[in-house]
C-alpha cells in the first residue's frame, strides 16, 4: 500500500466538503445537516483514470476518478441524524472498452449527520413570540421538558422536537388545555374573594393548586408545578380553601360566641336557681306563718274552749250553791245578814263575802 500524496482543498458549504491531510489509511470525520447532500472529494494520486468503489453500509458506489484529476467526487445524501462510516477502495470496473482499473488508494471518513438547528428552531421562536407570556412560558416549559435546546450551535445537544410534529403539537395542546381549564376563583383574583363553603358559611377565600400524593391525599402545590404535571399528562386541580386570616377571625368569632352563650347559660342557671331559691324560702315562710295561725287559731279555740267549760261549770254549780244558801236560812252573805244572824245566838255562817 502507498501512502496518499498530501492534499489541501477549499472548503465550500453549498458544493462539497474538501477532505485535507488524508492518508491511504487515514480516517477523518465531517459534519452534514439532515437532509442536505454534499460532494465529498476523495484524494487519488494516478495519472490515467481509475475507479473507485466506495461502501456506506451494504451500499456500494463505483465512483470514476479522471486521469490527473487528483480526486474522486462522491455525493453524499444525510438521511438520518448521527454518525455513518463511509470507506473507499480502488476496485477494477469491468465494462468490457470502458472498463477502468483500480486507483491505487484506499481510506475512509466518518459522517456526523446533525440537525438543521435553524430550520428546527426558527418555527417555535416563531410562534412563541406571537403568544401570549403565560402560553410562551408554558410552551417553553413543555419543550424543556424533553431536552430541547434553542441553541444555534451545530454541536448543540437536545431533543429535535419540530413544531409540527406530534410531540410538538402535543405540547401546544397541552399547554392550551392547562391554561383554558377554568379556576374556581374569579379572573385576576387568586385571593381574598368572598366564598360560601360547605361546612363554613360566607367567607373569604383564596384558590390554590393541588395534587395527590402518595398517600392518596391532597397537597397543595404551585403553578409551575401544576403546569408540569398537565405536560406530562399526570392529575392536578385548582381549588379553593379560606384563608388563614379568615380562617383565624372566624374561629375566634366563634370562641366568643360561645363563650357568650355559656356565659348567658350560666346567668340563666343562676337566676333558675335563685327563684328556686327563693320559692323554697317563701313556702318556708308560708309554712311557718300558716303554722303560727293554726298554733294561735288553737290557742284560741282552746282558750274558748275552757272559758265555755268554766261558765258551763260556774252555771252547773250556781244551782248547789243557791241550794246550799237556803239550806242555811241565809239570804246572802252581806253585812246586815252577818250581823243579823252570825252574831245571834245558833246562827251559822259559812262565810264572809263583802258587798
Amino acid at each position: 500500500m502507498h501512502p496518499l500524496k498530501m492534499n489541501q482543498f477549499k472548503f465550500s458549504a453549498t458544493l462539497a466538503i474538501l477532505l485535507t491531510t488524508l492518508s491511504a489509511i487515514a480516517e477523518d470525520k465531517i459534519q452534514v445537516v439532515i437532509g442536505q447532500s454534499v460532494v465529498i472529494a476523495l484524494p487519488v494520486d494516478s495519472p490515467s483514470a481509475c475507479n473507485l468503489a466506495v461502501l456506506r453500509g451494504g451500499e456500494k458506489t463505483n465512483v470514476t476518478v479522471e486521469a490527473s484529476s487528483g480526486q474522486g467526487r462522491y455525493t453524499y445524501r444525510a438521511n438520518k441524524l448521527g454518525d455513518e462510516k463511509i470507506s473507499w477502495v480502488g476496485e477494477l470496473k469491468l465494462r468490457g472498452l470502458r472498463s477502468l482499473l483500480p486507483c491505487n488508494a484506499e481510506g475512509s471518513l466518518l459522517v456526523k449527520t446533525i440537525e438543521d438547528r435553524k430550520g428546527l428552531i426558527e418555527p417555535w421562536l416563531t410562534l412563541l413570540e406571537a403568544l401570549p407570556d403565560e402560553f410562551n412560558t408554558c410552551v417553553k416549559s413543555g419543550l424543556s421538558l424533553t431536552g430541547f435546546n434553542f441553541s444555534l450551535e451545530p454541536n448543540a445537544v437536545g431533543s429535535s422536537i419540530k413544531l409540527d410534529s406530534p410531540e410538538g403539537q402535543d405540547i401546544v395542546q397541552r399547554c392550551k388545555d392547562f391554561l383554558s381549564t377554568r379556576r374556581p376563583w374569579p379572573a385576576g383574583a387568586q385571593s381574598g374573594f368572598s366564598c360560601d363553603l360547605e361546612n363554613v358559611g360566607k367567607t373569604v377565600c383564596e384558590g390554590y393548586y393541588a395534587s395527590l400524593d402518595t398517600t392518596g391525599r391532597i397537597k397543595k402545590i404551585t403553578f409551575s408545578e401544576a403546569q408540569t404535571l398537565a405536560l406530562q399528562g399526570k392529575t392536578w386541580s385548582a381549588l379553593v380553601s379560606e384563608t388563614e386570616a379568615a380562617r383565624t377571625k372566624r374561629l375566634n368569632t366563634q370562641i366568643l360566641e360561645e363563650e357568650a352563650r355559656r356565659n348567658q347559660e350560666l346567668a340563666l342557671e343562676r337566676e333558675k336557681i335563685r327563684q328556686q331559691v327563693l320559692a323554697e324560702l317563701k313556702a318556708a315562710a308560708d309554712k311557718a306563718a300558716a303554722d303560727k295561725a293554726a298554733a294561735n287559731k288553737a290557742a284560741a279555740d282552746k282558750a274558748a274552749a275552757d272559758k265555755a267549760a268554766a261558765e258551763k261549770a260556774a252555771a252547773d254549780k250556781a244551782p248547789a250553791n243557791k241550794a246550799a244558801a237556803a239550806d242555811t236560812g241565809t239570804t246572802g252573805n252581806n253585812k246586815a245578814d252577818w250581823w243579823r244572824y252570825g252574831g245571834m245566838p245558833g246562827g251559822k255562817v259559812d262565810a264572809y263575802v263583802p258587798d
